[in-house]
């Protein structure tokens, strides 16, 4: 009779383990011993904290692509990041703009995860990206990937999403490092059928942002923002024309207080890539709502 009174105990721990176990999916994603769950929700954003860096890998019905990645460490970090999960290879590699923070570490990426194709706002893109790889094989890989450059009402899939190209408007004659390339970063829309869910910017804008919006109305509404600019303070008219859920920041350090009680005002919660806020962090889409790893920086 113990015995059997021991294995009922045994069995409702083990089955609400389990319990436990589906309901706080992605927590603690990237820390080392961790498992990655077989059945991930169809779309994920995994924001990796690497410092001033944008680094973001998208993943939507086992495919996945990878955007901007930091210096050339922060390139090395995030191929270790998605080798823990299972993935060997992308479908895109995205290279916002020319600034070296963005695609300093984008030539180890296409050379070791071979993306079928590689998006640019222009050419001068594709001309830093080969001059920081590493001399052999690595630059001729980078050098013989297909690179596409978007422009705006350009489109293309990812599993059953429609990745649109919203800007940059115009290309700014500039050198690869300076000022003026931030205004020349890709502005993308991630949609899902009617769904708007997510907006990213690279290093865009407020006054870019607007003149899409205005070119028309409506184009930048989008459930996740990616910050522009990475903790960059965003104008609350401009927040508004977005409307986001979540706002996402990738950087060293969490948005000034002024700008967290602008997002507040407006009803976002946000969450940071940053050393002295959550790490990490995934945002799932279960087809109903957002599910964050983490929410030691998310605000009602």
């Amino acid at each position: 009779m113990r015995m059997r009174r021991w294995v009922r105990f045994a069995a409702a721990w083990l089955i609400l383990a389990l319990a436990m176990g589906l309901t706080t999916y992605g927590e603690g994603i990237d820390q080392p011993g961790m498992s990655i769950p077989k059945a991930a929700p169809a779309f994920q954003m995994h924001f990796l904290n690497q410092g001033r860096v944008d680094a973001i890998l998208i993943v939507a019905n086992g495919e996945a692509m990878f955007v901007d990645a930091g210096w050339r460490k922060n390139g090395l970090d995030s191929i270790k990041y998605m080798k823990r999960m299972g993935i060997a290879k992308l479908k895109y590699y995205i290279g916002t703009h020319a600034h070296m923070n963005h695609i300093g570490g984008a030539a180890p990426i296409i050379y070791q995860m071979r993306p079928d194709e590689v998006f640019i706002p222009h050419d001068g893109v594709r001309e830093a990206i080969v001059k920081y790889a590493a001399e052999g094989e690595e630059r001729l890989a980078v050098e013989s990937a297909q690179y596409t450059v978007l422009r705006p009402g350009q489109s293309f899939r990812l599993s059953d999403l429609t990745v649109s190209c919203l800007g940059p408007l115009k290309i700014r004659k500039c050198e690869p490092g300076a000022v003026a390339e931030n205004y020349n970063s890709l502005v993308l829309r991630i949609n899902r059928k009617k769904r708007r869910l997510a907006l990213l910017t690279g290093d865009t804008s407020a006054g870019i942002l607007c003149a899409i919006e205005k070119k028309k109305k409506g184009s930048i509404r989008a459930e996740v923002l990616k910050n522009p600019h990475h903790n960059g303070a965003q104008p609350e008219s401009l927040l508004k024309k977005i409307a986001p859920k979540i706002v996402a920041f990738c950087h060293s350090t969490l948005p000034s207080a002024t700008y967290q009680a602008r997002l507040q005002k407006i009803g976002a919660k946000f969450y940071a890539a940053s050393n002295d806020g959550s790490g990490d962090f995934v945002l799932s889409d279960t087809g109903k709502k957002w599910v964050s790893a983490e929410s030691i920086t998310a605000r009602k």
